[in-house]
C-alpha cells in the first residue's frame, strides 16, 4: 500500500485524447475512480467513483447526449452493489428531473 495518489491515462486508439482514466486516490492499489471517453469526442462519458473504498462504484455518472454533463446518475446508497437511486437531468440544468427511490423528486 501507497502513501501517494496514483493515476493511469490510457489513450486506446493514438487519437490524442485520453479514452480511458484510472485514479486512486487513497493509496491502496485500486482504483477510485474511473473515467471514460467511450465516443471519443474528448469528453467523459461515463465515471465510475468507489466512495468507501471496497471496490465497488458507489456512483455511476452518465452523460448520455455527448453535451459534457451528466444525465443520468446511479447511486449505491447503502454499499450493497445495487441500485438504490437513479437521478436523470431532462432538461441539461444540472438538477435532476426525475428520480427514482428514497429520495425521490
Amino acid at each position: 500500500m501507497s502513501d501517494f495518489a496514483t493515476a493511469a491515462f490510457v489513450d486506446a486508439d493514438g487519437d490524442g485524447y485520453v479514452d480511458t482514466e484510472w485514479v486512486d486516490v487513497n493509496g491502496d492499489g485500486y482504483s477510485d475512480q474511473e473515467n471514460y471517453d467511450t465516443n471519443g469526442d474528448g469528453y467523459v462519458d461515463t465515471e465510475w467513483v468507489d466512495v468507501t473504498g471496497d471496490g465497488v462504484a458507489d456512483q455511476e455518472n452518465y452523460d448520455t447526449n455527448g453535451d459534457g454533463r451528466t444525465d443520468v446518475t446511479y447511486n449505491d446508497l447503502n454499499g450493497d452493489g445495487y441500485v438504490d437511486e437513479t437521478l436523470v437531468d431532462l432538461n441539461g440544468d444540472g438538477v435532476a428531473d426525475y428520480s427514482e427511490g428514497p429520495f425521490a423528486v
